[in-house]
């Protein structure tokens, strides 16, 4: 998972619940409280998603909602609905944002890296019996480095597609400092199913009228054509 990030760049951050020694048992709903520094991150960027494909939502119809009442700061909940609990571990979504390109009273010099925590903090989770139960506060160091070669080869890391699987919206953000250009999206029989031109490195497209499947993402880069799949539920 990335851990280091220039401005301008989409971090995504997997959420985590539980792992192979102790996995969650009954599970019906979950939320969590995040906290960041609001001016390293753009709030119009900030993001959750649960996954339907993970073990607690997959098998069963939930319903998600997420919030940022303020700048750096949001709420995030995911809840079961059909009756039906989840149990096991590993992924259930994950939350994004862009760093800001001007970080006020940060200077770029010989060595600038700039150390930021993401905190999770009072995070529930329900059970098949109905109590609610709140898990320690947790965290994870990003570092920011303003000295970041911005020639280096522009590669498909560089451009994050979010989420992926997707089912209503997909995000492609090209990191690196790159631009982005003309994104086109084909299906497996090689035909254009849709093609926007980026802002700022950045597009979000609609999802939602595609067939589900496999699909290729070719972005038109300043350095070349690059390539991602993009997978439809």
């Amino acid at each position: 998972q990335q851990t280091e990030v220039d401005s301008g760049d989409l971090l995504v951050i997997d959420i985590v619940l539980g792992n192979e020694d102790f996995p969650v048992l009954d599970l019906n709903g979950f939320a969590y409280h995040l906290d960041i520094n609001p001016g390293l991150v753009d709030s119009a960027s900030l993001a959750a998603v649960f996954y339907r494909d993970s073990w607690l939502g997959s098998g069963a119809s939930g319903l998600s909602l997420s919030v940022s009442p303020k700048d750096g700061v949001l709420d995030a909940a995911f809840t079961r609905t059909s009756g039906r609990f989840g149990t096991g571990s590993g992924v259930i979504g994950s939350l994004s944002f862009i760093i800001e390109d001007e970080i006020e009273g940060l200077k770029i010099g010989d060595s600038d890296k700039f150390n930021f925590n993401i905190n999770l903090n009072d995070a529930l989770i329900q059970g098949a019996d109905g109590r609610m139960v709140r898990l320690p506060n947790a965290s994870t160091k990003i570092t920011l480095n303003l000295n970041k070669e911005k020639d280096n080869p522009v590669t498909d890391k560089n451009l994050v597609v979010f989420p992926n699987p997707s089912h209503d919206m997909a995000t492609i953000h090209l990191n690196g400092g790159g631009e982005l250009g003309v994104v086109q999206v084909f299906n497996s029989q090689g035909s254009v199913v849709l093609s926007e031109n980026a802002t700022n490195n950045h597009l979000v497209i609609n999802t939602s009228l595609l067939p589900t499947g496999m699909y290729i993402i070719q972005a038109q880069t300043d350095a070349g054509i690059i390539t991602k799949k993009l997978i439809v539920e």
